[in-house]
C-alpha cells in the first residue's frame, strides 16, 4: 500500500476501514515529501491510528526518518463496486515533511 504519487486517492477495501473500525482506529492517509517544493520526493501509505496527528506533530517512520506533519486535509471519497456507489467516506490525509530529529538541528 506504499505509494509515490502525493495526490493519489487510495482505494479502501471495506475490510480495511472494518479492521481499523473494529479496534476503536481510524484509516488515515500519510503522503511525506522529503524537502519543499516541486522537486520533493513523496512517498504516501495508509495508516491504522489511534489519532489522527496535528498540524506540528511528528512522526517517526520505520526507517527512523522523522518527518513534521504541516497540513491534515479531509478528502470525500467513494468507493464502487459494478458501477454502483457501495459507500462514501470522509478520508483523513496528513502532509507531512522530513525534518531532523530533536537534538540534530
Amino acid at each position: 500500500m506504499i505509494d509515490y504519487d502525493g495526490d493519489q486517492i487510495p482505494k479502501v477495501t471495506a475490510e480495511l476501514a472494518m479492521k481499523a473500525l473494529d479496534i476503536g482506529c481510524h484509516l488515515v492517509r500519510i503522503v511525506c515529501d522529503d524537502k519543499p517544493g516541486e522537486e520533493a520526493c513523496t512517498i504516501g501509505f495508509l495508516a491504522i491510528t489511534p489519532s489522527i496527528p496535528k498540524k506540528g506533530e511528528q512522526i517517526i517512520l520505520e526507517d527512523k526518518t522523522h518527518v513534521q506533519v504541516i497540513n491534515v486535509v479531509h478528502v470525500v471519497s467513494s468507493q464502487r463496486k459494478n458501477d454502483k456507489i457501495e459507500s462514501i467516506m470522509l478520508f483523513p490525509h496528513v502532509h507531512a515533511r522530513v525534518v531532523l530529529p530533536p537534538g540534530d538541528e
